[in-house]
Formats: structure tokens, C-alpha cells, sequence
């Protein structure tokens, strides 16, 4: 893709169906574990393409952030106010990890949901009249760990990616934004830990003790899918008054009134296994230990008749012991599949649950209730059923979801698989039009 004058830019018209289409073949067709090196790369092409936006408001005396140190008063937030809620994940490249930026940080799914979400939803959402503004106030979820510098580096993967996406915002607003209209509100959150983990399963051949027709590869998917279908043992699974206690013991009360007032009182008839999001929420809290939850990734996946290893990044919450997660994950996968540690990340605890509600209550209590969540935050419970429940739009997008699906990983050692997930989770119409507005010039 070559770098184009202002000029060439503002005669570029919207992308064409066939454009459109081959883009997206491109990501269907790259195997897994490139695919956030390829929508980087992308994301890196787009952002060039659209500087000469960014020129131009500066040119003008515009900027396009102001951090504010807390979260705006609800008195603030007017009736064209568009509240969304984000989150910006940067990170040291994984083991395996190719998308990295020359300061050797990962621009990971949460940059990229930042960028194109936020673009499509500005496009998309409700707007004013003629000659009313709009203020928009980002709520920026920002993970922390127990690096300095990896905050740092988180911020101003979080600067960037608002900034390519601001011009979009400007443009979809129909008239320059000034910098007072936009707030920027970093909110902390306890990082999950993260180990990677090398399985290694032996077949026939190499191994007596396997059973007769097994391949190495065979093993490997049956230990994978133990994995998957683990659930940890539940000390309780009805969700009950004194279950909303425990997991909000450091809120206080007025915190836990309004918690109570955002969940459905459905909620409380039903099983955690009925619940989803908010059943997986409630599980890691009511847990003897919080061990191996899901194959959040595989960094890598060699494959033989005989030898076949795979790289999983498990997660666990702040204050699990590492060696734990290990003892629980090697009695899942069984005696044939040996494994050792290959790195880890600590995590630490984070009093950020009475912050980030009480910014998402705000938004609910906001003059114009037509607030937007534009992410998923999992960890807190605000997905987009429950907001839809309270008639605010929500949308989720995440541009990849690499759950363990014993059939895509059949496939892994053929170097076959597509990205077939990725399809699912993002969804096509959202990626589309979000690479429309980047691409498709001024209109």
C-alpha cells in the first residue's frame, strides 16, 4: 500500500465491494497464530493513509485528547453526550509473538478494538441535529501489572490508537471537534496473570506406553480437549445475596447497591451454569482456586506422527500460585502428556472494581441515557445482554476469540485452519465498515 499526498486522498472514494471482499479473504486466510501480526500491519497501513486527517485538524489549532485525572461528573454529561467504554491492551510480545512495534510492544486485541470499534460505532450511533454538538467521553480501561514500564508503553499504545480513530470520529460528527469535547479517562485493572505452557504428547513410535493407533498429534487434541471441557470444582453454583457480598468486599456499600442495581434480579433464579458472562464472572470468584479457565492463545503448535507440542498461555487471577495452576493442568491432560513452564507473568491486585462501575453507573445516569459500551468488559460483568436489558445500546467487538475448538486444531499441523473464529467473534458487517471509514477518504 503507498503513501499517498492529501491531494490523492481527498479524491479517494469508498471501497468497492471487490476490496472489501479481498481484505477480508486476506485475514480469513492467515493462519492463527499471524493474525494479529496481519490486522497490525494493516491497522499500521490504514493509520498512514489517514494522517492527513490528523494534519489537518492540528493544522487548525485542534487536538484531539484531554486526560482527565477522574471520571467526568454526571452533571457534566449532557444530552449529546456519547459515553463509550474501551479498553486498550499493549503488552511484551509472547513468547511466539510477532506483532511487535519497535519499542517491542505487542498492539494487542484491545488496540485494535479500540481503533476500528470506535469507528464504527461513531459511525453508526444516533446523532444530533443540525448545529448541536456532540461530546464524547471515552472511558479507557487500563490493565495493571507490576512493570512500570509496560504501563507506560500500555498509555501510549492507548494515545495512538485514539488518535487514528479520533479523525474518524471528527468526520462520522460532521464538523471539527474541539479538544474540551473529548475526555479521555484511564481506568486501572488488575491484570490476570499469564503462564505459557509447553504440552508435549508422544505417539506411537516413540512412546510403549501410548495406546495402539494413536498419533502424537491424536494425544495432543484429546489432552486439549480435556482442557477445554475442565470446569473448576464450584463451592456453590446458585447465585445468592451473600454471593453479591463476597465479590464486592472491598466496595462500599453505596458500590454494592449500585452492583446490585445493575444485574438483572432475574439473575438470582438462576444457575451460574444459565448465566454466560456473568456466570464465568461469578465462577472465578466462588472457586476453590481459579486455575486453567480457557486456551486464551497457542503460540505455537509443532506437530509429528510421533512428537507434537503446543505452547498454551493460561490465565489465572492476582495471588494464584503458579505452581497450582501446573499441578491442576498436568492431572487434567493425564500421565502421557508431559509439560513444562516456559514463562510467566505476575499480576497484582487492583482496587479498580468500585472506580470502573461507578464511571459505567454514570453513563447509565447520564441526562441522555443512549450510552454506549463499545467492549465487552467481561471481568465486571457489563456485557452487552445486560446493558440491552436497561434499553442501552451496547456493542461488543473483539477481533479474534481463540477458543480451543478440537476441530480447528485438527487441522493446526496441516497449517490448514483459517481463521474461522476470528469471523465469528468480530463480525464481518462491523470489520467491514470500520475499514470503509479508515479507507474510504472524506465524503
Amino acid at each position: 500500500m503507498t503513501k499517498q499526498t492529501s491531494e490523492d486522498q481527498s479524491a479517494l472514494g469508498a471501497m468497492t465491494d471487490q476490496q472489501v471482499e479481498t481484505l477480508w479473504q486476506t485475514l480469513e486466510q492467515c493462519d492463527v497464530e499471524h493474525f494479529e501480526q496481519r490486522c497490525f500491519e494493516i491497522a499500521e497501513q490504514v493509520a498512514e493513509q489517514r494522517s492527513w486527517w490528523q494534519r489537518r485538524w492540528r493544522h487548525r489549532g485542534r487536538e484531539f485528547l484531554l486526560i482527565h485525572p477522574t471520571p467526568p461528573n454526571p452533571d457534566e454529561l449532557s444530552r449529546n453526550t456519547l459515553v463509550i467504554s474501551a479498553f486498550v491492551d499493549a503488552q511484551r510480545p509472547y513468547p511466539t509473538t510477532q506483532a511487535a512495534s519497535a519499542s517491542g510492544v505487542c498492539v494487542a486485541r484491545g488496540g485494535l478494538l479500540l481503533t476500528h470499534g470506535l469507528a464504527a460505532l461513531a459511525k453508526t450511533s444516533e446523532r444530533p441535529g443540525a448545529g448541536t454538538n456532540r461530546r464524547i467521553c471515552l472511558l479507557l480501561e487500563r490493565r495493571t501489572t507490576e512493570s512500570d514500564d509496560l504501563q507506560s508503553d500500555e498509555q501510549q499504545v492507548g494515545q495512538r490508537a485514539l488518535e487514528r480513530a479520533c479523525a474518524v470520529v471528527s468526520e462520522a460528527g460532521g464538523s471539527p471537534v474541539d479538544a474540551k469535547d473529548f475526555w479521555l479517562c484511564p481506568i486501572p485493572r488488575a491484570q490476570k496473570a499469564a503462564n505459557w505452557f509447553e504440552l508435549k504428547a508422544q505417539g506411537q513410535g516413540q512412546d510403549p506406553g501410548a495406546r495402539r493407533g494413536q498419533s502424537a498429534v491424536e494425544l495432543l487434541i484429546e489432552a486439549l480437549e480435556k482442557i477445554r471441557l475442565y470446569e473448576q470444582p464450584l463451592k456453590s453454583t446458585q447465585l445468592t445475596e451473600s454471593l453479591i457480598e463476597q465479590a464486592t468486599t472491598k466496595a462500599s456499600a453505596e458500590m454494592k447497591a449500585k452492583l446490585r442495581a445493575l444485574l438483572d434480579p432475574n439473575l438470582f433464579t438462576n444457575t451460574i451454569e444459565e448465566m454466560g458472562h456473568t456466570g464465568d464472572f461469578f465462577r472465578s470468584i466462588l472457586s476453590d482456586s481459579w486455575t486453567v479457565t480457557r486456551l486464551q492463545s497457542f503460540g505455537r503448535l509443532d506437530a509429528t506422527d510421533t512428537m507434537a507440542t503446543a505452547v498454551l498461555d493460561c490465565r489465572s487471577v492476582p495471588g494464584t500460585a503458579t505452581e497450582q495452576l501446573i499441578a491442576t493442568l498436568r492431572e487434567v491432560v493425564g500421565p502421557q502428556i508431559s509439560g513444562q513452564l516456559l514463562g510467566e507473568r505476575r499480576a497484582k491486585e487492583s482496587n479498580s472494581l468500585c472506580a470502573t462501575w461507578s464511571c459505567l453507573q454514570q453513563a447509565v445516569s447520564a441526562t441522555w441515557p443512549q450510552a454506549l459500551s463499545a467492549a465487552t468488559l467481561q471481568t465486571l460483568n457489563a456485557d452487552s445482554w445486560g446493558w440491552r436489558q436497561r434499553a442501552i445500546p451496547c456493542f461488543g467487538f473483539s477481533p479474534i476469540d481463540l477458543s480451543a475448538n478440537v476441530d480447528a486444531i485438527s487441522g493446526w499441523h496441516t497449517g490448514a485452519v483459517h481463521c474461522t473464529s476470528a469471523q465469528r467473534a468480530t463480525g464481518r458487517a462491523c470489520f467491514v465498515l470500520a475499514m470503509m471509514l479508515f479507507m474510504g477518504g472524506p465524503r
